[in-house]
């Protein structure tokens, strides 16, 4: 939007791809229209002349020498650091992960499903622990829904519901349901967690230490549609 309008656009990317989380959303199963959506952006993007530098890492000294008009922080989110198996896994990145998995999620969206359902389709054998009454419980009344369990369950995912992670262990899960308080012992190499991420915002309060003002769009304000405030804000620049 803002290269539509005229401006002089340069985007520092700290990794080697954009997209972040979006880009990391569509490596899961049935989600490759991400994917294109954001080939199509990048192709936007070259089209309109943007300079796009990646694998530039930008802290708040780096920002200060551009004497850019305007600067626009997107810098995301972070998984939980208790969590970060599953951005490791889906990344690509070295993940220690075994054959026999839990996965915890607190959010009954395609975020942990789509997780769930990758790790199963990898020969993964998955136990799902959810504090929700079924699996799913954000999916309710979409096209996923049904599909998405009765798939899991035919690659062998145990779901127990109404449950959470009390203790972990030397390869053993103390799993409590929230009705009863009964527990139960599940073994398994590793804990895949999918809760909500953490806002990044560091780079934005070392700027305002050092009395220079950014827009800040997207997760690294909370967990938000950074294309959606992207736009708006272009509109309004």
């Amino acid at each position: 939007m803002l290269a539509e309008r005229g401006h002089q656009v340069s985007i520092y990317e700290a990794t080697p791809d954009l997209g972040g989380q979006f880009r990391l959303a569509g490596l899961a199963p049935r989600r490759g229209q991400i994917l294109e959506l954001l080939s199509w952006h990048q192709s936007q993007l070259q089209a309109l002349k943007v300079t796009i530098n990646y694998n530039s890492y930008m802290d708040a000294d780096d920002l200060s020498q551009l004497q850019a008009d305007d600067i626009i922080l997107a810098t995301g989110s972070m998984p939980d650091p208790t969590a970060s198996q599953r951005w490791l896994w889906l990344a690509g990145k070295q993940a220690k992960l075994g054959h026999r998995l839990i996965l915890l999620d607190e959010g009954g969206n395609w975020r942990g499903l789509g997780t769930a359902l990758y790790l199963a389709q990898q020969g993964h054998q998955l136990t799902i622990v959810t504090p929700d009454p079924y699996v799913g419980k954000e999916l309710t009344r979409t096209s996923a829904d049904l599909p998405l369990r009765s798939q899991l369950k035919q690659l062998g995912a145990v779901f127990l519901v109404e449950s959470v992670i009390s203790q972990w262990q030397a390869g053993t899960a103390t799993i409590t349901s929230l009705l009863d308080q009964q527990q139960t012992q599940v073994e398994a190499s590793a804990i895949v967690v999918a809760t909500t991420n953490r806002a990044f915002n560091e780079l934005e309060l070392e700027l305002a230490e050092g009395g220079i003002h950014c827009h800040t769009i997207g997760d690294c304000v909370a967990p938000r549609q950074a294309i959606y405030e992207g736009h708006k804000l272009g509109l309004e620049l």
